[in-house]
């Protein structure tokens, strides 16, 4: 994962990871879906240019879900989930980045996952501090030729 601007928002592109996957199963079409396991945490589909990932979409969410006092981070709350860290905002960023979706689903044509020019799959993990391991599915659906 790398580093954003923004502490705590940590970003990688998965693209490279996805496509192998795709090339072994040796699908001529179909559908791939890929699939994350976390509630702080977000896929898109969007261009991975520096600018773009590492500081505007993460000053994004810094301003428009800060790290303010929200119920989910309730001290007593809390104190019965001694598990549970303080992350109401990572939960209302991979929300609103993720539309609530946990999963991304893209064409698989001729043994390639059809993306455009500029497009990647990223994830973006906005708790990477209390959760250090993430894990992401990818389930193909298809047939070969």
């Amino acid at each position: 994962m790398r580093q954003t601007v923004v502490p705590n928002i940590r970003f990688k592109d998965i693209t490279q990871e996805v496509t192998r996957i795709v090339a072994l199963s040796e699908i001529h079409e179909g559908i791939v879906a890929v699939q994350t396991l976390h509630t702080t945490t977000a896929l898109i589909v969007n261009e991975n240019e520096e600018g773009l990932v590492e500081n505007d979409i993460p000053l994004f969410f810094q301003k428009v879900c800060s790290e303010a006092n929200y119920a989910h981070d309730c001290v007593e709350r809390l104190q019965t989930l001694p598990q549970e860290p303080a992350n109401g905002a990572a939960h209302l960023r991979s929300i609103a980045l993720s539309r609530g979706n946990p999963s991304v689903s893209l064409i698989i044509a001729n043994y390639k996952i059809h993306l455009g020019t500029w497009q990647s799959i990223i994830l973006y993990d906005f708790d990477p501090d209390d959760r250090p391991c993430r894990t992401v599915i990818v389930q193909i659906l298809g047939n070969h030729q």
